[in-house]
């Protein structure tokens, strides 16, 4: 735990960390929310322990970034980090580059805008046809 920093120092400082945790608290609303830490984390290319519900659990372990468990669950959380810490190198930097992967894949910039062009064009389509 290193304490607050500016944004633009987080890059250099994730690069140095094993693993990154997620947690949000169990509560419904929060396993629909992904937050922007995890996007980040992903991005930042090492592995991730998430524990959360609902869909930050889901695309950790969908991207194969790392390990998830229930929000709220100490227990299962030091099982997962136990799990983590026993992989080899290589294992969690295959983790890791997972994540980065499905970043660039599903949150980059370009993709995100280009789903929306989409998603408008279709509706668009929509209107056009119903009128």
């Amino acid at each position: 735990m290193v304490g607050p920093f500016p944004a633009h120092a987080m890059p250099a400082l994730l690069e140095q960390a094993d693993a990154l945790l997620v947690t949000l608290r169990r509560d419904p609303l929060f396993a629909l929310t992904v937050p922007s830490k995890l996007q980040t984390y992903l991005a930042a290319g090492r592995p991730i322990l998430a524990a959360t519900d609902g869909e930050t659990a889901r695309i950790v372990e969908e991207a194969r970034a790392g390990y998830s468990c229930p929000a709220g669950d100490a227990a299962a959380l030091a099982r997962v980090a136990i799990r983590l810490s026993e992989l080899d190198a290589p294992a969690r930097q295959a983790m890791g580059e997972a994540g980065r992967s499905y970043y660039s894949r599903e949150f980059a910039l370009d993709h995100i805008v280009e789903r929306l062009e989409n998603w408008f064009d279709e509706l668009l389509g929509k209107r056009a046809c119903a009128s």
